[in-house]
């Protein structure tokens, strides 16, 4: 590898200062018998330090490389691009090795595998704050991980009720790959105020990523551990139900979280100095006053990344990466359940049954279980629309009634009871129908309302002037019962004749109703006898 000019120039002036070859090496994290031949070659050409420096870099070079640079036809890699390259996900030294061999021009040779890991370890070790950067975010997939923490700072609010003085916690999050940042103001660092302000984070992002990293914090992790940390239960039900998986990083190591440590800073430099100087009455008021402040912080335009910013970047490459969100916001109280309506448009829920609206029979439907407002949700799982919401009922209670809201209009008629079905037969029928029907429904019937239905079914296809004849009839009699109904309509029609209600088609004309009963009948097949 070709050292810098300067590395070989401090080298030499470190051995005129009297330091040994072996603490130069160290210093310098170069081999001691590539300083020695530095040190022959310049000792040969009477020369030093400040020599040096009046020198050129290629006339440098030239006197003082090692002997292995003279070996011809070697094709020396650039480090630098080859360590962005290793710092990306899944992508191994030997990997990185592999390519460099594939990218060895023809006629050249390349430098050993020992070379090749030892010179790209060394340009790790000496690598410019800007490299590291680079490498760092170099090394996040998008969409797969994010970090959480809370800032140190908070924000003072007011209580208008007691005037006591508060602090509002800030909870902090970021996209590990395009860097997005997310806080928001929480009463404490309870572990709802953690789960909640997660919840909030992944609604910001409009995804969920793969992993979520996060320090030791008490509520979230129970045991800290540097192999296998004991994370609360709640806290991974959480995980589960978002389908993310929660990892706490080693105990002492800040920096296996720096890019949320980092965006904190940022929180603290570019949002909390404005909060500061404002008066609050309420965590509301502080998060609507972050809110703004927020947007102009992600999308300004980034230092490593000119002509970019962080929403940029996480619209064009990371939001499409993120795992959807779930169609129901995560509720400690509360449980998700996938269940199908049975053909009676009911669900089964333990050993009670739920109605739900008509139209879904056969369909998977979600179920969401509140028990601390102790109600039923039925979800559609295609946009998540509320359906409908129930009481939770206990087993002895029984099957839920048929609940007439949940039925369409048009079908509502199909469950009307004895007093719904007599004001229709009122509006529909008239006042004489209406006093036969409410005496063919008398308290003691109890097919009273199959009964209504076939009265209003046959008294709807004769004329009116016919049926209220019938009416008439009906009336003198002391009782009136269904059977009664139908022997006094088969009298009238004797005495009357059949008179149907004509039949109105689109373009206004009617059409005769032809009584269907004789058609065939008693006469039709004498005379058919008698034709043999």
């Amino acid at each position: 590898m070709k050292y810098k000019t300067e590395t070989v120039i401090e080298a030499i002036r470190l051995k005129e200062a009297g330091v040994t070859t072996s603490a130069i090496s160290k210093k310098l994290l170069a081999p001691s018998s590539t300083i020695n031949e530095w040190l022959k070659k310049a000792k040969q050409n009477n020369l030093t330090a400040e020599n040096l420096r009046t020198l050129s870099e290629q006339d440098i070079e030239e006197i003082l490389r090692p002997r292995s640079w003279f070996r011809q036809n070697v094709f020396l890699p650039d480090y630098e691009d080859l360590l962005v390259k290793a710092s990306a996900p899944k992508m191994t030294v030997q990997n990185v090795y592999s390519q460099y061999l594939a990218s060895v021009p023809e006629g050249c040779e390349p430098i050993s595998k020992a070379t090749f890991y030892r010179e790209l370890k060394r340009t790790k070790q000496l690598a410019s704050k800007e490299l590291q950067d680079v490498c760092l975010l170099n090394s996040f997939t998008p969409g797969h991980m994010c970090m959480i923490d809370y800032s140190g700072d908070g924000v003072c609010w007011k209580n208008k009720n007691d005037g006591s003085v508060q602090t509002a916690q800030i909870f902090v999050g970021v996209l590990c790959y395009s860097g997005l940042i997310f806080c928001t103001a929480t009463n404490g660092q309870t572990r709802e105020d953690w789960l909640a302000g997660i919840t909030k984070m992944f609604h910001y992002f409009d995804g969920v990523t793969d992993e979520t990293w996060l320090d030791n914090s008490t509520p979230l992790v129970k045991n800290a551990d540097k192999y296998d940390p004991d994370l609360a239960t709640e806290f991974c039900n959480f995980c589960d139900y978002y389908n993310t998986l929660g990892y706490a990083v080693e105990p002492g190591k800040s920096r296996h979280k720096a890019l949320v440590e980092n965006a904190v800073k940022q929180f603290q430099d570019r949002i909390l100095n404005h909060l500061n100087k404002r008066s609050f009455f309420s965590i509301e008021e502080i998060n609507s006053a972050i809110e703004p402040l927020l947007a102009q912080l992600n999308n300004a335009e980034l230092t490593e990344r000119p002509g970019s910013s962080r929403v940029s970047r996480y619209k064009a490459e990371e939001r499409n990466l993120l795992r959807p969100l779930p169609l129901i916001e995560y509720s400690a109280h509360s449980k998700v359940m996938s269940r199908k309506v049975r053909p009676n448009n009911q669900i089964r829920l333990g050993n009670v049954r739920y109605n739900v609206p008509w139209g879904y029979v056969g369909k998977e439907l979600l179920v969401k279980v509140d028990t601390q407002t102790k109600e039923i949700s039925f979800i559609d799982p295609s946009d998540g629309e509320i359906l409908t919401t129930t009481k939770i009922r206990n087993p002895s209670d029984g099957p839920e009634p048929q609940r007439k809201d949940l039925i369409p209009q048009d079908l509502k008629y199909l469950v009307e009871n004895k007093g719904e079905l007599l004001d229709r037969i009122r509006v529909q029928l008239g006042d004489k129908a209406w006093e036969v029907a409410k005496r063919l429904a008398k308290p003691n019937n109890s097919m009273a309302v199959r009964h209504l239905k076939g009265f209003l079914s046959l008294s709807k296809k004769y004329e009116k002037d016919f049926m209220d004849k019938v009416y008439e009839e009906l009336l003198k009699k002391t009782i009136i019962s269904f059977r009664g109904y139908r022997d006094t309509l088969q009298k009238v029609e004797q005495t009357e004749g059949v008179r149907y209600k004509k039949k109105r088609l689109k373009h206004g004309a009617t059409l005769d109703v032809i009584d269907c009963r004789s058609v065939r009948g008693a006469e039709y097949y004498k005379d058919r006898f008698n034709q043999r």
